[in-house]
């Protein structure tokens, strides 16, 4: 299924880099829209449960997660449960690209690790017959529309998204509409 586990330990550490205290408390809304067992919910939970400016908003009305596969999204809920010790976060179980909630909102932050499927033979009308047609870059490209001016976003990807016969118009996309602050290459293990 083009599905990988975030540790909660990298999560932990993109959430340390991403500069949320620019941000208004009241506007740190994040979005993991394929959540899976919750990994950066839980981490942007700790993140923001340090911050004093955040002590008199409820954690549950800034953070929105999405996985389509049930279980996982019940994962995810289990695990804030686990972690916050509060109950019923906001975790649908819809397609990320129809979720009707990221259709009505535009969040100032948004995370993920999205599915990471790709065939070199499967192209796209957008791009060059020369390109590799991954789903991973459907994720990134609407999570890019549906961010709010100067927020910020963290988005795990495939390696291949960096080579220049995948992805040229979504990257061209991310250096136009983006300023990029850091890109990371993990080890493959």
């Amino acid at each position: 299924l083009g599905r990988y586990d975030t540790p909660l330990y990298l999560t932990r550490q993109i959430w340390d880099t991403i500069p949320v205290e620019y941000l208004p408390p009241n506007e740190r809304v994040t979005v993991d829209m394929t959540c899976g067992w919750g990994s950066f919910l839980i981490g942007g939970y700790e993140r923001f449960s340090k911050l004093t400016d955040m002590r008199h908003i409820s954690l549950k009305s800034v953070f929105f997660g999405n996985d389509k596969d049930e279980f996982t999204a019940r994962l995810a809920r289990l695990a804030l449960l686990l972690y916050s010790g509060d109950d019923n976060w906001h975790v649908g179980t819809s397609n990320a690209l129809d979720w009707n909630w990221l259709k009505k909102h535009t969040p100032n932050i948004i995370v993920g690790n999205p599915p990471f499927l790709g065939n070199r033979k499967s192209t796209s009308d957008v791009l060059t017959s020369q390109s590799r047609q991954q789903v991973a870059d459907n994720f990134l490209k609407y999570a890019i529309q549906r961010l709010s001016i100067g927020g910020y976003l963290a988005m795990l990807m495939p390696l291949s998204f960096s080579v220049s016969q995948a992805s040229p118009e979504l990257r061209k996309s991310l250096l136009s509409n983006c300023d990029i602050l850091e890109i990371w290459e993990m080890p493959s293990d």
